[in-house]
């Protein structure tokens, strides 16, 4: 059979105009779906970005509040004797009161009988976190909801790598908080030397962790080049 009569054939030709558009509209369903799926994962990501850069706010203002009040509370928990009282020196009294502040309350001076250049401190010790991670963690819920999608087949390895591991950290870094905040809310650390000690070693680490943690979301650039 010669070619020419072969594609004169009608059904032939009609196979092959067939078989080629089915061909060519599969290959642009799925390169117009690619597109829309890489969109729809640039989008995501930016929420995830948006997320930690909430997270490094709420962290940079907590962080604050727990570096003073370390300052604070650790000149005013160092003059606690075994009895649980604290006396200073009469020309101590401003200092002692502007460390206090904020760390003890209805802060009273009485004068002390048996040393006249000595006072006794009283007062209630309230030492109050004002920030809402005192009671919730660091969120990671869009980061959680991203993993779960089809963007993740998507994604480049790096960037999910990278992103894993400071969200990793991210939930060490609530555990290190929680412990301390936990000690504080118990008040046992007032019962003894040893109580003490644990609580201003988790109280220690737990800002280490936040120094940390901080200096990993100042890399969030670095991270996100990664991601396109």
């Amino acid at each position: 059979m010669k070619l020419s009569r072969f594609f004169k054939d009608n059904w032939v030709i009609t196979l092959f105009s067939t078989m080629f558009g089915v061909i060519a509209g599969l290959y642009l369903t799925d390169y117009y779906e690619d597109r829309r799926l890489n969109k729809s994962k640039l989008n995501a990501l930016e929420m995830v970005k948006q997320e930690i850069k909430n997270n490094k706010e709420e962290l940079i203002a907590y962080d604050s509040i727990c570096r003073s009040m370390y300052h604070r509370s650790s000149y005013v928990l160092s003059k606690i004797n075994a009895e649980n009282q604290i006396f200073i020196h009469k020309d101590s009294i401003e200092i002692f009161r502007r460390n206090a502040n904020g760390i003890i309350e209805n802060l009273e001076f009485e004068t002390n009988v048996s040393h006249k250049n000595t006072v006794q401190v009283r007062g209630d010790m309230t030492m109050l976190v004002r920030s809402k991670l005192a009671l919730v963690d660091l969120n990671d819920v869009i980061w959680q909801s991203y993993k779960q999608t089809n963007y993740i087949n998507v994604t480049s390895f790096n960037c999910i790598t990278s992103l894993e591991e400071l969200y990793q950290f991210q939930a060490k870094n609530n555990l290190a908080n929680k412990e301390w905040l936990d000690l504080l809310l118990k008040g046992s650390f007032l019962q003894g030397k040893d109580q003490l000690d644990e609580f201003i070693l988790a109280w220690n680490n737990a800002i280490e962790m936040n120094t940390i943690l901080l200096g990993t979301y100042d890399s969030l650039d670095d991270i996100f080049k990664n991601c396109n």
